[in-house]
């Protein structure tokens, strides 16, 4: 039987990018650009992550805050300090 892939495998909304997770708190997380195979955001820690509906902005908690990232991955737009275990868009 194969071990475990990732414990979050979730699209972008629109199928163009791949948020990876591995088991456990606050461990790597990777999002892949699917047509590229590119990974365009490389952090090491998350507690949780979600896509907004529209796809255009990735929210990933850190344990400390949570990060708002646009659809440039490079930096977050926003950096809120809230602690979140788990998130989800409204």
């Amino acid at each position: 039987m194969p071990g475990q892939f990732a414990e979050v495998v979730s699209f972008r909304p629109d199928g163009r990018e791949l948020a990876l997770a591995l088991p456990g708190a606050g461990v790597p997380l990777v999002v892949v650009d699917v047509a590229t195979r590119k990974v365009v955001l490389a952090r090491k820690g998350q507690h949780g992550i979600d896509w907004s509906r529209d796809g255009a902005w990735l929210a990933i908690s850190t344990g400390e805050r949570v990060l708002i990232y646009g659809l440039d991955r490079s930096e977050p737009v926003y950096a809120l300090p809230v602690r979140a275990a788990a998130l989800a868009w409204r």
